[in-house]
């Protein structure tokens, strides 16, 4: 979830938040040794993603068919996503708030973001060993694609299977606890409560979104990124669920996710699963007349060897699994990765074939080059 900012109203308040204040003076001492209060030194974070289209089918703009997983860009260049922010994490207690720009695109392939919003805003304290509790602009915790660093991503976006379907940013209250020990299993549950209407002043009706995720994990590598070689096995598994009660609809979402990392081999596998059900219909035209369920697929594969990473994906998505139409897609993406010291750069160039699975085939392939810059 992404709404307009304007920029210098925020970067102040990010200062006054920030800079030290001496009239709290005494109120720090009295505070020394009791470092669960102090807010921790902000780290600087930034992310710049550029795109350049080399071959597009649908190149005219006028005929070019709307299709799920297709950005409908013609050949030239983009900035997919451009951001800049604060963080920090010390002691019990953390903040994010990123800033930026992003050209994404809606299910059909709709207009593109042009302004400056907010991406992220959230502050959390630790209650216990092991428990933060957040508050804020948070993503909801479903699909391991989504909660995945926009960084991390092998092939710089994410999968039709997932985009489509996973709810995204919301302001509400997380709670998030692991527990085990790093050599042997470990596990994490999140709980939330969101307003689920996109928006930051506030919730429009008495509806609200829920959603938990209970995860495991095994071995010695991190279970959130595709890139580079772990010393042994090392194995990531989910599963989730999300309510959520709107004005006139109730949906119901549901998935679980796996990722397994051997050497430079990485797997990462997802299925997603939802229901829509019209319920007060007399107060506003619901964006669907009857019960529609809803399915997306992700597999993908990927080897790291020194800086390069190869990476398939193929991903499906179906609008309405009672129907065959040009609802039903699959997108496979092929391609190669480069990445820098440190990986604060990275270079990549894949292939993008988009199949209709019933329907009307249309042709809507393209290539495209990509570039990311990281703080």
């Amino acid at each position: 979830m992404r709404t307009r900012i304007l920029p210098a109203p925020v970067a102040a308040l990010s200062i006054a938040l920030l800079a030290p204040r001496p009239g709290l003076a005494a109120d720090e001492d009295a505070q020394k040794g009791d470092e669960r209060v102090s807010l921790p030194a902000p780290t600087v974070t930034g992310l710049l993603q550029v795109w350049a289209t080399v071959y597009d089918q649908d190149e005219n703009p006028l005929t070019d068919p709307a299709s799920y997983g297709d950005p409908e860009d013609d050949p030239g260049f983009k900035i997919r996503r451009a951001r800049m922010g604060l963080a920090g994490q010390e002691g019990g207690a953390r903040y994010d708030v990123t800033f930026g720009f992003s050209s994404g695109y809606d299910a059909l392939g709709g207009p593109p973001d042009t302004d400056i919003q907010l991406i992220s805003a959230s502050g959390g304290l630790k209650a216990a060993k092991g428990v933060w509790v957040d508050a804020g602009v948070v993503k909801v915790p479903t699909s391991r694609s989504f909660l995945m660093s926009a960084s991390e991503l092998a092939l710089g976006d994410r999968p039709v299977g997932s985009n489509a379907l996973v709810p995204a940013r919301e302001v509400g209250v997380t709670v998030d606890a692991r527990v085990g020990s790093a050599d042997g299993l470990r596990g994490r549950g999140r709980v939330g409560v969101f307003n689920g209407n996109g928006s930051l002043v506030g919730d429009d009706n008495a509806g609200k979104m829920v959603a938990a995720r209970l995860e495991g994990m095994v071995g010695p590598g991190e279970t959130y990124k595709t890139f580079g070689k772990v010393d042994g096995l090392t194995v990531g598994f989910a599963g989730d669920v999300v309510y959520s009660a709107d004005l006139v609809t109730n949906t119901l979402h549901y998935g679980g996710d796996l990722l397994v990392r051997v050497a430079g081999l990485a797997l990462l596998v997802e299925g997603h699963m939802s229901t829509i059900t019209p319920t007060n219909t007399e107060l506003d035209l619901p964006g669907t007349l009857g019960e529609t369920p809803r399915v997306g697929t992700v597999a993908q594969l990927g080897y790291s060897v020194k800086r390069w990473e190869p990476v398939v994906r193929f991903s499906t998505f179906d609008d309405h699994t009672s129907f065959e139409d040009n609802g039903d897609v699959a997108i496979g993406e092929g391609g190669v990765v480069w990445h820098g010291k440190g990986d604060q750069i990275r270079a990549g160039a894949l292939y993008v074939s988009r199949m209709e699975l019933a329907g009307r085939a249309v042709a809507n392939d393209s290539a495209r080059l990509w570039m990311q810059l990281r703080l």
